[in-house]
Formats: structure tokens, C-alpha cells, sequence
């Protein structure tokens, strides 16, 4: 999944975006005369701004691009006059400020010279200049593709490192891991207005209500915390030192549900209100992975397997004879949590493994079945009955990476197609529903609770970005 990431197509809207820095060469630029002047070629060109198409007036000189200053200043609505005392164009914003003087080969980004690859060039009485010292310059950033010249524009400062894991926590925020040099934090984004609040904490896991997450410090025998996101205070939730992993929110944000153990052989639940914990299957079958609980909290779902066994050849079980790995395949396993006594029943049988498992609101579990002998084979979506008796097929020679079922209870899948594309659909009675679509391999996505956003962790080369996609275009969150 490491690719270049190219033009994006939303809802059937190609929108440009673009993977790479612009190199900032400092090499000096020679003047350009009018006579040369005259030989440019004058037009607008087409950029990505904050994920929406935009034209920014320009001239082509000698195969170098420059922009109007004037519909740069507008973009970043900066204040755009020119200083009769220094004799010198001025861009202003939020404190920041960019000065510079017809036909020099630099300008001053914040009381700093930063050298330009071109001159800036007068054509019709505006300015003309290199973009990317200018978007840096006044808070921004961008992203270049030198292949297809696609330039994309953040009007604010972009999140650096490797950035995945996004989920949606409420209409306007998300969550996401990024990864910088030997750093890991967790990042809490504001997709309206941008601003990021960072945590030095991997793996969290956040409440329904957005408020506060959860995570086991490994540093600290794995006691658990909670992280008002507020604040950024923590507090010590339980001070067990079992291993929990896995962990999942009541709807109420009352209970939280994991698995514990180093095994994971016990699914456990723990009381926001004390901390304190009671198991909820403690039958030891080791290796539970993938826990689920239901909207209602009536019922949890998880994967599990039985050990394979070991026959020796004498008894002092000093030399195997046999390892017998039959009815060792991952199977589902629900509990009904308002039952008496928590029973876990196994709802399949077949040998295929069994990933992305969700209940939906009707008691209903989807998952994804794939048959890892037969590698020309696609997985397939199924569906089983509430009652665990009956199991239909729901999307099959697809080639499916992920499930999701949002907040309303509708089932979607990542699919890479045969193209080499990367789509987002929704699984309906009448069929697939295409909802988003980019060129780039994404490998995972989640759904904003209104269903009218997407945010994705695209790959390539270099890591992976965070993309998010709404109303027919997408914006780059975050870059590697």
C-alpha cells in the first residue's frame, strides 16, 4: 500500500491533491528584464486550496511558475498594500508578515530573507512570485506533486510525521495517532477550524461523548487512565496491573469493556465512576481478539480460538509426534450481557478467518470472511441472524479491506478495486452505494456520525496522511 498520492476523485469530483514538499532551492535568481517579460505566458492555474479547487492568477517564465501576489494575500485573506516608506510590497497576518520589492531575488518572511528559485517579475502592473515562501511564510503549508505539477494549499500549518488510525469523535473532531522520529502521540483535531490539541499517549481510546479517553500505561504496570481532553489532566482510573487491550465505551460512557490479560483469555469490564473491574467471560480460552459491544450494551462479540494439540510419542512428552491443528479456526463468539450468566456461543463454524465483526442495531453481526489458503479468492461480507441461527452473504468479489457500521446502523466497506483505486461504499438493499473514491490506497477510513463525511489514512512512501472528505472534495489534514 506505499504509492505516490495523486489526483483524488469524490463522489465522481476529481479534486487535485498532491504528496510532496516543494524543495526550497536558495540558489540566486537572475532579474528579469521587461523585454523577457513580454515572453511570458499569462493565465491562471489551477491549485488545491484547503482541499477546494481554486485558480490562482500567474505567468510561466523559462518553465518557473509564479503567482500573483495580490490573489495569494486573498487566499490567506492577508492584508496586501504596498509600504511607501520601505518601498515595499507587504502581506500581513495574525502577526506575521511577508515584504518584498519589485524584481529582487528574495523576500523577508517574518523579518527573515528567504532566497527565491525566480525573480519576482512585474506583468500588468501586479506582482508575480514564487508561491511556496509566501504560504510558509504566513502560517500555511503546502504539498507538491513534481510529476503532475499539482499543487495543493493549507491556509494553516499541516501535522507533520506519519499520521493513522483516524476516527470520527463527534461532528466537528477527530482522533489520530502521528508518528514523528522516536515520538508517538495522539492527536485530538478540530476539522472545522484545524487546531490540534496533542497528547503524549498512544493507543487511547475515547469516550462516546468526546470528553475524556482511556489507555493502560505500559510504563506503569499497565495501570489505566483517563484523559480529560479538556484540560489534558489524567487520572489514575485502576491501579490492576493485568494487561488490558481492546477497550470499548458504553454508549453511556459509563463502562468500558477490554479484553485482559497477556493472553487476552478474559473479557473484562471496568467502571468509569470507581475503577473497578469485574470479568464478564473468564472461560480461558486464550487469544480473544476483536471485542464489539452492541449500541444497546446487551451484547458483545469477539473472536477467539482454540489452542492446537500436541501429541508426543512417549510419556515423558519428550518428542512430538503430532501437532493437530483441526477446529483451531477463529470463530465468533456473542454473550448475551442481560442474560443471568454470561455465556459465550459460538455463531460460525466455518474455517475461513473472521475480521472487522460489528453488531448492528438489531442484534445483528457483520464480519468479514476470508479464506487465507486460496489467495484468488476475494473475501466476503456476511451477515448473521441476531439469533445467531441463520448467516446470509452481503457483498461478495469485492476486494474488501475494512468494515464499519456507522452510528445509524448502516454497513461500509473499503474496497480496492480493480483499477488499483481505493473506494468507499455503502452496502444497501439494492446493492453498493459509491461514496467516495482516490487513487491512492487508503487503509483505513471512518464515518462522521451525519454520514456526510469521511476521514482516511492514505499511504505512500513516505508514511501515512490523514485526508478528509466531504461535500464532493477532500482536504489534506495532515502530511509525512
Amino acid at each position: 500500500m506505499k504509492k505516490t498520492l495523486s489526483s483524488l476523485i469524490v463522489a465522481g469530483m476529481i479534486v487535485n491533491a498532491v504528496p510532496t514538499i516543494i524543495p526550497m532551492n536558495t540558489a540566486s535568481a537572475a532579474m528579469v528584464s521587461k523585454a523577457t517579460l513580454s515572453k511570458v505566458i499569462a493565465g491562471q492555474k489551477n491549485i488545491s486550496l484547503n482541499g477546494i479547487n481554486s485558480k490562482l492568477s500567474s505567468i510561466v517564465y523559462k518553465g518557473r511558475t509564479l503567482y500573483s501576489a495580490k490573489d495569494i494575500a486573498a487566499s490567506f485573506k492577508a492584508k496586501y498594500f504596498f509600504d511607501k516608506k520601505t518601498k515595499s510590497y507587504m502581506m500581513t497576518l495574525k502577526g506575521k508578515s511577508i515584504s518584498f520589492k519589485a524584481n529582487s531575488s528574495f523576500i523577508l518572511a517574518n523579518n527573515k530573507k528567504v532566497d527565491l528559485r525566480a525573480p519576482i517579475a512585474t506583468y500588468q502592473n501586479q506582482m508575480y512570485l514564487q508561491i511556496d515562501p509566501i504560504v510558509l511564510g504566513l502560517g500555511g503549508d503546502f504539498i507538491y506533486n513534481p510529476q503532475t505539477k499539482d499543487l495543493y494549499v493549507s491556509t494553516i500549518s499541516l501535522v507533520k510525521g506519519s499520521s493513522s488510525d483516524a476516527q470520527w469523535i463527534d461532528k466537528n473532531h477527530v482522533v489520530f495517532t502521528n508518528e514523528l522520529g522516536d515520538s508517538v502521540t495522539t492527536n485530538v483535531m478540530d476539522v472545522s477550524t484545524k487546531t490540534v490539541k496533542q497528547f503524549n499517549t498512544a493507543e487511547m481510546v475515547v469516550s462516546p461523548d468526546g470528553d475524556q479517553a482511556v489507555y493502560a500505561d505500559a510504563n506503569d504496570n499497565d495501570h489505566a487512565y483517563l484523559l480529560d481532553l479538556k484540560t489534558g489532566k489524567t487520572k489514575m482510573l485502576s491501579d490492576d496491573d493485568s494487561i488490558k487491550t481492546n477497550f470499548i465505551w458504553s454508549t453511556d460512557g459509563t463502562k468500558i469493556y477490554f479484553l485482559q490479560n497477556d493472553k487476552a483469555d478474559t473479557v473484562a469490564v471496568m467502571s468509569v465512576n470507581d475503577g473497578t473491574i469485574t470479568k464478564v467471560v473468564d472461560d480461558k480460552v486464550e487469544n480473544k481478539t476483536n471485542l464489539t459491544l452492541s449500541q444497546d450494551g446487551k451484547k458483545i462479540v469477539y473472536t477467539s480460538s482454540k489452542q492446537a494439540v500436541t501429541k508426543y510419542t512417549d510419556d515423558s512428552k519428550t518428542e512430538v509426534s503430532e501437532i493437530v491443528i483441526q477446529d483451531t479456526e477463529p470463530q465468533l463468539y456473542s454473550v448475551d450481557l442481560s442474560a443471568s450468566q454470561a455465556v459465550p456461543v459460538a455463531i460460525t463454524t466455518s474455517k475461513e478467518n473472521k475480521n472487522f465483526s460489528n453488531i448492528l442495531p438489531d442484534g445483528s453481526v457483520v464480519y468479514l470472511g476470508d479464506d487465507t489458503n486460496d489467495e484468488t479468492k476475494m473475501p466476503t461480507l456476511y451477515k448473521i441472524s441476531a439469533d445467531g441461527k441463520t448467516e446470509n452473504k452481503l457483498v461478495e468479489n469485492q476486494q474488501i479491506e475494512t468494515v464499519k457500521v456507522s452510528a445509524k446502523g448502516n454497513i461500509y466497506i473499503l474496497v480496492t478495486e480493480k483499477s488499483g483505486n481505493t473506494s468507499i461504499y455503502m452496502v444497501s438493499n439494492n446493492g453498493l452505494v459509491k461514496k467516495a473514491t482516490t487513487k491512492d490506497p487508503a487503509s483505513d477510513f471512518s464515518i462522521s456520525a451525519d454520514e456526510k463525511q469521511f476521514i482516511l489514512t492514505i499511504s505512500n512512501d513516505a508514511g501515512d496522511h490523514v485526508e478528509l472528505f466531504k461535500n464532493g472534495y477532500s482536504e489534506i489534514l495532515t502530511k509525512n
